[in-house]
């Protein structure tokens, strides 16, 4: 009898960013292989979203389109929002069984539940479910937390971690870390890796590629940088280092920072930004769309990721995968992409950003032997698709194992 799988993705979009591109791309790298068992996907998602996923294995499942909601159900569905807005984080109630989310899954009668997120949108489930943990920056970085967060946060992660069947992360450093932090076993704790291939955009259209042309004309060259604008992307570090290259260089450059702007921290940036000299040659664009973000990658003249904290960077990967320089810092995850200890640097020292951006405008042959370094890694991590095949195999083995409630 074949394993039915949920993946519940909520009210997952692309224009979210974060964790939304890593939990579309890896749905849609299981869609696409002959090993995946049926998945059924739960959640509301915007027509963007729906093109991107793109395949016909698919069996999308709205909660819109079940039966109504009784009182108590619909109680507890307001309660759950207006818990998202006091609090960011999913209050957590104690009777499931009138929770909404919990009556779906359980019509669906699937057997195992996949949450691409930290915490699942309900802990009591009827069936078993596995949760991706992405990272817990907020024990290296408190300072860009409040209390109560951090709070919400370590009181979620340490119950999925415990009542969850198994947890997926992307990367080894998240394992040592959950291991470390929330003593977990660490056969729990199964490293599953990015569906690499599916990280490409589009290409732009001829329509977007005349849009950009004119858009960026008097742009050139420039440094990309995708990012929102929270503080552990360190937004500050790369503007002071821009400025000084602007000051120590005879070519003038350009430096194009795209992703959303969290007005809350770019509040923080901005007043920056008026005391430089160069703020006519910076652009925040906010959110751009695959095709303009193609066009960048393909255009610019380097990637330049100064964050001091991810599980994983996809614009390095993205970089990579369109054949652009891309030099970043050194920490978590970032050096084993790049896989070149002479493109990495502090992101604590804005002079070692400085310096390799000086190469990078100065120097032909160093930015040449970057980009075909680039190009060749990220051939190697588009040939990388074994993360399917592990997903599967760790789904398999927690109803094997039958080691759950």
């Amino acid at each position: 009898m074949p394993l039915n799988v949920g993946y519940y993705l909520g009210e997952c979009s692309l224009s979210h960013g974060g964790v939304a591109p890593y939990a579309l791309r890896m749905l849609r790298q299981l869609g696409q292989s002959h090993m995946s068992p049926p998945i059924t996907i739960f959640g509301d998602l915007d027509e963007t979203t729906r093109q991107f996923l793109n395949t016909s294995r698919m069996q999308p499942r709205f909660a819109s389109s079940d039966a109504p909601l009784s009182l108590v159900e619909r109680f507890s569905h307001r309660f759950r929002l207006l818990g998202n807005v006091l609090t960011q984080q999913s209050p957590r109630i104690d009777l499931p069984e009138y929770d909404p989310i919990y009556r779906r899954i359980e019509q669906s009668k699937i057997d195992l539940l996949h949450v691409p997120y930290q915490t699942p949108p309900v802990f009591k489930l009827p069936c078993p479910y596995l949760v991706t943990m992405h990272d817990v920056q907020e024990l290296y970085f408190p300072q860009y937390f409040s209390a109560e967060i951090r709070a919400t946060r370590a009181t979620n992660y340490l119950r999925a971690i415990r009542e969850s069947a198994a947890i997926v992360v992307s990367f080894d450093h998240v394992k040592q870390d959950l291991i470390r932090f929330f003593n977990c076993p660490p056969e729990k704790v199964h490293v599953v890796g990015l569906a690499y291939d599916q990280c490409q955009l589009p290409p732009p259209s001829d329509q977007t590629k005349s849009e950009c042309q004119q858009r960026y004309a008097d742009k050139k060259p420039f440094f990309l940088y995708p990012a929102q604008t929270w503080p552990h992307k360190n937004h500050l570090a790369l503007l002071t280092a821009f400025d000084r290259l602007q000051k120590q260089t005879p070519t003038p450059s350009y430096l194009i920072c795209t992703g959303k702007r969290n007005e809350h921290y770019f509040n923080e940036i901005e007043p920056f930004l008026k005391t430089l000299a160069c703020r006519d040659r910076i652009l925040f664009t906010d959110i751009v769309s695959d095709q303009e973000l193609s066009w960048l990658y393909e255009n610019t003249h380097a990637v330049v990721v100064p964050t001091l904290y991810e599980a994983g960077s996809f614009p390095v990967i993205e970089g990579m995968m369109h054949g652009a320089p891309v030099i970043c810092s050194n920490v978590t995850s970032l050096p084993d992409t790049m896989a070149n200890q002479e493109y990495l640097f502090d992101p604590t020292r804005p002079e070692e950003l400085l310096q390799l951006m000086t190469l990078l405008l100065t120097n032909d042959s160093f930015r040449n032997k970057n980009q075909l370094h680039c190009q060749s890694r990220g051939a190697e991590l588009r040939n990388d698709l074994t993360a399917t095949q592990r997903l599967i195999d760790v789904w398999k083995k927690i109803m094997s194992s039958g080691n759950f409630e």
